[in-house]
């Protein structure tokens, strides 16, 4: 009779297996709430009085490509890409590539918001001039381009 007992009760008495459905259930509401704040949930439907798990995503409106910069468009554009194949076909591999081209473009687009966007290289003298010896190019070879630095490495030979 103790061995029936003990059989029975390899999992758990009755108040552990009640704390470890609590804490289950918990754990359900924690992934949930997670789930709602990543916009990743899954939404209850009825269907025909029976309820039934559906998943429901929101379609996202493309971005639209205002600006003049040809990168941050193509960037915009790949992402209005992803955008439509993740509409088309919502699983998790669409919404990764979707979530990071776009994530791209708003960092791009806050850039060249901020005016932080690299400022155009625009030469007055060509790289010949003002090349290092050994072909060494560095940023004072870059500012001799432009004309803010003169070339002070170079040895004339007379």
């Amino acid at each position: 009779m103790n061995s029936a007992n003990n059989k029975i009760n390899k999992g758990g008495n009755q108040s552990q297996v009640k704390r470890w459905e609590q804490e289950r259930d918990y754990y359900a509401r924690s992934l949930e709430q997670c789930n709602k704040r990543n916009g990743t949930h899954k939404w209850v439907q009825s269907i025909s009085g029976k309820r039934e798990k559906k998943t429901s995503y929101a379609r996202e409106p493309l971005r639209p490509v205002k600006t003049d910069n040809p990168q941050l468009q193509q960037v915009i554009k790949t992402c209005n890409f992803w955008i439509q194949q993740y509409n088309q076909n919502p699983n998790d591999d669409t919404q990764a590539m979707k979530n990071t081209a776009c994530r791209n473009a708003d960092n791009m687009a806050l850039r060249a918001s901020e005016g932080k966007q690299e400022e155009q290289f625009k030469p007055i003298r060509s790289l010949k001039e003002c090349v290092k010896p050994n072909n060494v190019i560095d940023r004072d070879v870059k500012l001799c381009m432009q004309g803010s630095k003169e070339p002070t490495w170079i040895v004339t030979t007379q």
